[in-house]
């Protein structure tokens, strides 16, 4: 196919009269947001209002564009945004909310052809072709929607979508009505450099060795464009057949990519990459953390001709990886050690492991997984949380476990175990467990001992309460079913102030000695926390035990001395403590755990 786009500098409105334009499926969706890219685009505009205004002939200067026409049969074509879609999706927003505008009269186009503006932005009703599409799951919303050329009516469901929809409620409350005509003639007119090819191969080179020009490139990004330079650089025959291989492939992952976004304490796609490179890749200086220069050495050492499988199949394993990260979160129901693990918010570490013993388990049930993962949990609790290790201890250990394992499930499982044991954790579990401030310095995580507490007591047998799940913990049904911490003997109530001995012969304000204590703790909820307020606990007993329905508040009465005379005292709360401590001993202890 002959090319027809001429490259060198050129108007966007020359560039849209003749040509239409497509995000290709390996793209990533669009991503610009409020701060910084639409304040950013909208700041250039104005300036460029102003700067015409005192010297006309000043052109706007929008970027670069690398093109790529396809020849798509019946004589027909299709031009591919390589590189600059973002710039070029926002300028189409800008343009069709601009028109939308116009047309039910909240602002005027006199400066500019509506008309046209419509037949090279928007749709040619000529020819009967959209002038611009986005990615194929963003097409139904963006004709509704955006360039309301249909009547689908379909509503954002997707990330990009919403992004897109951002930007043009972004744009209609920030544009003031008297700034549309001269913005829209500075944007219609502003020039582009483009470079057009008519080989997928030449736009993977030029892409490769040129800057972006909009969002800065992901580590993602800048790894793909080098995979692909690679297949096109080392390919005897069938370059464009591999590209297109791997660019169907790249397009499942950034699919991948919006889902993850979604969810909450889900890894981003610079997380993935780099716990993907330090799980399946080899490294001995923790080069995984720029994937791209990892990628690079390792190839470097190759023989030109097994490049080409190498990267099949190290994107391959890549698309795996995403996909096993949704599957992980899509199964956080029936994976509740890994759901637990998840939790505590510490996986930093942990990824790369993660990512590797679940596809190596072959278990029934991914047995062997879930006990790396509460093995993980275990070190988790008894070193990141209660004994306050920094965040990036046996971060290496944990790194390299996962770059050497191949299946040894035995021997993974007593390396965690064995590391759960170093640094004197036994010692410093029990004195953080033992802490008289343990409230104040646990925080969410004695409120994840208390709920794990109380599902122990649900377990049990002869307990019909089912389980209190993760989603009651992340996701309430509502603020007032939030789990809180609640205080037995509250904080301000008239116990607070006496004087009381927890060491014998050293007498100390209760507040001071007990008030924090693990053992004076107990799991509620928003709602009733709040409905017991700074009453003592006689006062609170009926709806700390007969009427509530958690366990654990239940059971406070046998913790007293005498239950017809109920006062929760130093030594209740010592009682109590003995218990909870016991429990998390047994829990949160590599060999008494299950």
């Amino acid at each position: 196919m002959n090319q027809t786009i001429q490259n060198g500098i050129s108007s966007l409105r020359t560039l849209f009269a003749s040509n239409n334009f497509k995000i290709p499926q390996y793209q990533r969706a669009y991503s610009w947001v409020q701060d910084p890219h639409l304040e950013a685009f909208l700041e250039d505009l104005r300036l460029q209002v102003d700067t015409q205004k005192k010297t006309p002939d000043k052109s706007y200067f929008l970027g670069t564009l690398l093109l790529h026409e396809e020849d798509v049969g019946d004589g027909r074509r299709e031009v591919n945004i390589v590189d600059g879609q973002q710039r070029m999706t926002t300028s189409v927003v800008f343009i069709a909310t601009a028109l939308a505008l116009h047309a039910d009269r909240s602002c005027s186009l006199t400066k500019n052809n509506p008309a046209l503006l419509r037949r090279f932005f928007v749709y040619d009703d000529d020819m009967g072709c959209q002038k611009f599409q986005t990615i194929q799951e963003d097409q139904p919303f963006f004709q509704s929607k955006i360039l309301q050329i249909s009547a689908g009516g379909r509503q954002e469901d997707s990330p990009s979508s919403r992004r897109l929809d951002a930007a043009a409620q972004y744009f209609k409350s920030e544009v003031k009505p008297d700034e549309w005509d001269d913005l829209v003639k500075i944007l219609e007119s502003a020039k582009v450099m483009v470079y057009a090819v008519n080989k997928a191969e030449d736009a993977t080179q030029i892409f490769e060795l040129q800057n972006d020009r909009g969002k800065r490139l992901t580590n993602l990004e800048a790894l793909k464009s080098y995979l692909m330079h690679g297949i096109y650089l080392h390919s005897p025959v069938r370059a464009n057949d591999r590209l297109a291989v791997i660019q169907t492939q790249f397009a499942t992952i950034y699919r991948s990519v919006e889902k993850l976004a979604e969810l909450q304490r889900a890894p981003d796609e610079n997380q993935v990459l780099s716990n993907h490179c330090a799980a399946f890749l080899w490294w001995s200086k923790a080069e995984y953390n720029d994937p791209k220069h990892l990628v690079k050495a390792t190839i470097k050492k190759m023989d030109s001709k097994d490049v080409v499988p190498w990267i099949e199949g190290f994107v391959a394993s890549l698309v795996e990886t995403f996909s096993s990260v949704e599957s992980l979160f899509d199964k956080r129901d029936v994976l509740p050690e890994f759901s637990e693990l998840l939790l505590l918010a510490r996986m930093g570490s942990f990824w790369p492991l993660i990512l590797k013993t679940w596809r190596l388990d072959q278990s029934g049930g991914k047995k062997d997984f879930l006990k790396v993962c509460r093995l993980l949990e275990v070190f988790t609790f008894r070193g990141y949380a209660v004994a306050h290790l920094r965040s990036d201890t046996a971060l290496s250990s944990f790194h390299t476990a996962a770059r050497d394992f191949s299946g040894d499930f035995e021997g993974l499982f007593q390396r965690i175990a064995n590391l759960s044991e170093e640094h004197n954790l036994e010692s410093r579990f029990k004195d953080g467990l033992d802490n008289s401030y343990f409230y104040h310095a646990e925080g969410r995580d004695a409120l994840y001992l208390l709920w794990r507490y109380e599902n122990h007591l649900r377990s049990r047998p002869g307990k019909t309460a089912p389980p209190l799940t993760w989603r009651d913990f992340v996701e309430p049904q509502s603020y007032a079913a939030k789990f809180s911490v609640e205080h037995i003997a509250a904080q301000h109530n008239p116990v607070s102030s006496t004087t009381v001995e927890w060491t014998p012969g050293e007498a100390k304000p209760f507040h001071e000695v007990a008030l924090n204590r693990l053992g004076n703790l107990v799991i509620d909820s928003f709602s009733t926390n709040g409905s017991k307020g700074k009453k003592d606990f006689c006062d609170k007993l009926v709806s700390l035990s007969t009427h509530s329905t958690y366990l654990s508040q239940g059971e406070l009465v046998r913790f007293l001395d005498d239950e017809s005379t109920p006062v929760w005292d130093v030594e209740a709360i010592r009682k109590r403590q003995v218990d909870l401590i016991d429990f998390a001993l047994r829990t949160w202890h590599p060999k008494t755990w299950h």
